[in-house]
């Protein structure tokens, strides 16, 4: 390994045995029975991660999370939180770690368990609340767990990147200390070096999961009940697709999803307040869940939520306002998809429809990512 850890040191491209390497201690050192072996292996996959990237020595380690030996396993999950630790994970492709992280998670042996619990504490550290709809199908009482984790060290000051980039290292004053091997000071990180605060902005918990075809997620008589004459029966099986909706962060668009959406729309005007509550809160799910792929849904269904926002019930009038708020992102904040429809409920004859017309229009201008031009400032 010291010999291995020089070629890295010294070698002016060591990545083109990155590979090898990283398989090899993955397989035989990680978990060597003396320490000092696996302190060295621990730090020999820190330098081939400063060579350029970290991402491609934590795929090679995810490896070892199908190692047919406990120890072997929980090493590579251990090893994986301390690259992690030292980088962040600004320069690692997120989805698959997280993917890969439930396989120690279902580990018969409780070593592994616990060090899988380490790096997802690691992780959030962060993350933050990004890291969240990807652990959702772990065990209720393990979700339990690692929430009150999560939340002992929320208030904690944010980590920062403790190791640098050979690509940093050079971008480093000359008058600055240069982080080593052994690790930089957080005093010494510049705008270059990752903090928990801007890696957190920059990750969409969307990104981080599958999509879901929600199709196959509705009950046996969805199609029967939905359109039931009894209200309960509406009820019910409308409540099933809004619980299996709030789970699903991410959709896809398969054949089916968009009668679903139409039959919501058509929901919205239900006799029974519930109901039509319900169907207003699906459509917000929808939207946020298929982002763009919801738009064409847009110029469909949102007629029929400014009619009803002359409705009085707050839990209405807020669901209302969510799920517009939800159209309106979906249409990547495009004032133009909005326009008709909020001219038509600014002159309705309702006094409260023109107010929530109004209060739609000022939080879709609050999010705009483009100052309005002179012709939409008079226009409105």
């Amino acid at each position: 390994i010291s010999t291995v850890i020089a070629f890295v040191e010294n070698a002016p491209n060591p990545t083109r045995r990155r590979e090898e390497i990283v398989g090899g201690i993955v397989s035989k050192c990680l978990s060597a029975t003396k320490a000092g072996t696996r302190t060295q292996s621990v730090e020999l996959l820190l330098l081939l991660s400063e060579v350029d990237t970290p991402g491609p020595v934590v795929t090679g380690v995810i490896e070892g999370f199908d190692a047919k030996q406990p120890k072997a396993v929980a090493a590579a999950v251990a090893a994986v939180k301390d690259i992690v630790s030292a980088f962040g994970v600004k320069f690692l492709t997120l989805k698959p770690l997280l993917k890969a992280l439930l396989k120690p998670f279902a580990h018969k042996d409780n070593s592994v368990r616990t060090e899988a619990q380490r790096l997802a504490v690691e992780l959030y550290r962060w993350m933050g609340q990004a890291i969240m709809p990807s652990l959702q199908d772990l065990p209720s009482v393990l979700h339990k767990e690692l929430e009150a984790q999560f939340a002992a060290i929320s208030g904690n000051p944010p980590p920062k990147q403790t190791r640098l980039l050979r690509s940093q290292q050079e971008e480093e004053p000359s008058d600055k200390p240069v982080a080593s091997n052994a690790g930089a000071s957080s005093d010494n990180a510049d705008d270059g070096v990752e903090s928990a605060g801007s890696a957190a902005a920059e990750i969409d918990p969307w990104d981080m999961v599958d999509p879901v075809d929600i199709t196959k997620k509705l009950p046996d008589d969805y199609y029967t009940f939905v359109v039931s004459s009894k209200w309960k029966e509406r009820k019910e099986v409308i409540e099933s697709l809004h619980g299996s909706l709030k789970k699903s962060i991410r959709l896809q668009m398969s054949p089916g999803t968009g009668d679903i959406i139409q039959e919501m729309g058509k929901k919205i005007a239900d006799t029974n307040i519930i109901v039509a509550t319900l169907a207003i809160q699906c459509l917000g799910l929808f939207a946020s869940g298929l982002r763009q792929a919801f738009s064409p849904f847009v110029q469909s269904t949102l007629p029929a939520l400014i009619e009803k926002s002359k409705e009085r019930k707050q839990t209405v009038v807020d669901a209302i306002r969510e799920t517009e708020d939800a159209y309106f992102l979906a249409t990547g904040c495009d004032l133009a998809s909005i326009s008709d429809h909020y001219f038509t409920g600014a002159s309705h004859k309702n006094p409260q429809t023109r107010a929530e017309a109004n209060h739609m229009l000022r939080r879709c201008l609050a999010v705009v990512p483009t100052r309005p031009g002179k012709g939409d400032v008079k226009r409105y």
